[in-house]
Order: structure tokens, then sequence, then C-alpha cells
């Protein structure tokens, strides 16, 4: 869980090339979900930050507000699309407002929504932002009810097929690493019919399992005929089934060290 964590640390790092930046980010609290796009712009509520925004869990809706600015010298046709990718993939909803759209989502996103409907089928949520030579804002309204974390950056396709290379490479490292864990306490398990070792092969298993909805993967893969709301399921139980084993197993590892009562207690 902590090296899932440390993935999408790593992903906030990597730059992003492009005609056009995020300039600025911003974002707005919205205790009811009450407000539309045009109210949450004109709200003076706004905070400014940088890098993933994560807000924890919680039922309102947070909205967040994405500049984007030209760069000095940059192609401005309107042929020129860029590609602004919204992650983690496990978020339950996310709308994107574009002044461009009319008043109406230009996307709605989400794992609450079926992967065949993106428009860019990817392991993360994609937006196609057509180049424009003025500073112009758009929002994103964000519900979910697992953590609201987002990240976001901007990609013309070029940067945009180089940053997912990169992300898939630490990606399989991190899967890799699990995969070598499961064989080598499996096979120990297998030998030595140690119990501790069988835990932690399972704990590995369901970590496993749950990465591979995290990272964005079932969404690619996801057939187009099988119901979504068996991919949310999915990434629910076994966020609780990889919790569960793992705190099970550090229990049993402590206990393997005979603590006095008054710790087993603790």
């Amino acid at each position: 869980m902590r090296l899932l964590g440390l993935v999408f640390v790593l992903i906030a790092w990597l730059p992003a090339a492009s005609g056009q930046t995020i300039s600025a980010l911003a974002w707005l609290d919205d205790p009811e979900g009450a407000l539309d796009w045009e109210q949450a712009r004109d709200a003076e509520q706004w905070t400014g930050y940088e890098g993933l925004l994560s807000r924890g869990y919680g039922a309102s809706v947070v909205w967040v507000r994405v500049t984007l600015q030209s760069e000095a010298g940059s192609r401005t046709g309107s042929d020129e699309l860029h590609i602004l990718r919204m992650q983690p993939a496990y978020l339950d909803e996310v709308m994107v407002f574009d002044p461009a759209a009319a008043g109406q989502p230009a996307l709605v996103v989400g794992d609450h929504h079926h992967p065949a409907l993106d428009p860019i089928r990817g392991p993360a949520f994609y937006y196609p932002v057509p180049q424009s030579a003025a500073t112009r804002d758009l929002f994103l309204r964000l519900q979910s009810t697992s953590t609201r974390q987002l990240l976001l950056d901007l990609h013309d396709p070029r940067s945009l097929a180089t940053a997912e290379t990169r992300q898939r490479v630490l990606s399989a490292g991190y899967l890799g690493v699990i995969c070598v864990l499961i064989v080598w306490a499996g096979f120990h398990w297998l030998l030595s019919r140690d119990r501790l070792s069988g835990i932690f092969a399972l704990s590995q298993v369901a970590a496993l399992l749950y990465a591979l909805c995290a990272l964005g993967y079932l969404r690619v893969l996801w057939p187009d005929h099988w119901p979504v709301w068996m991919l949310d399921d999915y990434l629910s139980v076994m966020a609780m089934l990889a919790v569960a084993i793992s705190v099970t197993f550090h229990l049993r590892f402590l206990l393997e060290f005979d603590p006095p009562r008054p710790a087993r207690l603790v």
C-alpha cells in the first residue's frame, strides 16, 4: 500500500512537455454539492495548490480550477489537441466543464461510468483540450467515496506517450516486486508449512489484485459487455481484503516475538 502511494508521488515528478501548460491550480469545497460550474467559477473561497491534491475521505464535492496558458512560440492552431490527464483511476466521478462547451459537462468519467465510454481508454482519465493562444480555465467537479486525490498534467500526444511509458515502467516495477514476494513466500510455505509465510503470501496476492485496479490496468482490460458496477465493487472489496490480511499478518508477526501481555493488549 505504501509503495503504491510512492508510485503516484514519483508520477507527479515526471515533467510534462507541451505547447500549453497548467499555469495554476486551485480547489474549492462544496459541502452540499449544490454549486454549478458558473457558481463555482464566481466563488471567492478558491485555495491554490501545487502537485497532488489530497482532500481525504468525505461526502462533499471538490471543485478544481485548472488554468491553461500557452507557451511562448508554441503552435496555437485549432487542430492541435492537448490531453489533460486525470489520476488516479479509482475516483467515482469527475465532470469536466469547459466554457467552450456551452455550460454542459464536456466530459464525465470515473469508475461509476463504463471505460468503454471514455474518449481515450487507458489507465487514467483523459480530456482532449483544443490548444488556444489565450489563457483560460477548466473546472473539474470531483466526487468520490474513496480518498479524494487528484493528480493533473497536460501533454501533447507525443509527450503523453512518453509519460505513459514511464508510468507503466514504474507500475510494472511495483507489481513485479509484489510477484517476487508472492513466489518467495509461497515456496517457503510449501516447504515449511509455516503459517506466517502463508499469511504473508495471501497478503501480497490481495495487494496485487488491488493494485491492478488502483493503477488502472483493469479499466483497460475490462470487457465492454461486463457491467461497470462490478469494477467499482471489485476495488472496494479488494481494498478491504488487502488491509484486513495485511493487519492479520502484522499481528501474527509481532506475536512471533512473544511480547509481554500489556504489549499484546496494545
